[in-house]
């Protein structure tokens, strides 16, 4: 009778973690120019698009290297970690861009939007919980618990001729940020940064998508 009451407990939380939001807002660190102006949006959970941009004229993008210098919070990440971090969100945003038809540069011109991209935070799994937590009893091991990390960003888009900020964006996602991807499904929870490198292949497609449907208006 115990079991059965605990089992029926435990179908009646899940609906509950299953609904938990992966995306969330971040707090201010200072990278974006003005945070008042962020709203809910359309790709990104905080956002802000200048208004009267022509973004038709946009056919190359400058993506600078990835900015490091507004972690929130103390991270356990090396140097090179975040090295090697920072060169990875760079490639798959320059790839997703360019699968968009952006070419990519590294001289802007007149044509040219700059991104400029922040990783505000980084929090790795609690690796040895997630363990701990496979080896208990059926049911209980399927509970969605907020321990397979947290990343957050910040970005900018910039006209380099006018000097004009024309998008700002930011957002923070736990585990993988609710995409399906087998080995975030598998190893996610016990790897460093293997939830975190899916979230920021998911931040580029996106970023990829905002631009591209705002150039294709």
């Amino acid at each position: 009778m115990k079991c059965f009451a605990a089992t029926l407990a435990l179908c009646c939380l899940l609906p509950f973690f299953a609904g938990c939001e992966t995306a969330s807002v971040t707090a201010p660190t200072g990278f974006l120019k003005d945070y008042s102006v962020l709203e809910e949006g359309t790709y990104f959970k905080q956002e802000y698009i200048a208004p009267g941009v022509d973004f038709s004229k946009y056919a190359s993008v400058k993506v600078v290297p990835v900015n490091f210098d507004y972690l929130m919070d103390k991270t356990v990440c090396s140097p090179e970690d975040l090295e090697n971090l920072g060169r990875a969100f760079r490639q798959d945003i320059e790839k997703s861009l360019a699968e968009k038809g952006f070419k990519i540069t590294h001289a802007p011109s007149a044509n040219t939007l700059i991104v400029c991209a922040a990783i505000t935070n980084i929090e790795i799994p609690d690796r040895l919980f997630n363990a701990a937590k496979s080896l208990a009893p059926y049911g209980l091991s399927l509970v969605p618990t907020d321990t397979d990390g947290r990343t957050a960003f910040e970005a900018k888009v910039v006209d380099p001729k006018t000097g004009k900020t024309v998008i700002e964006i930011g957002e923070q996602r736990s585990g993988a940020g609710g995409q399906l991807d087998i080995a975030a499904m598998t190893v996610g929870g016990y790897m460093k940064f293997v939830n975190a490198n899916v979230v920021y292949r998911g931040w580029a497609d996106r970023m990829a998508k905002m631009l591209s449907e705002l150039k294709n208006r």
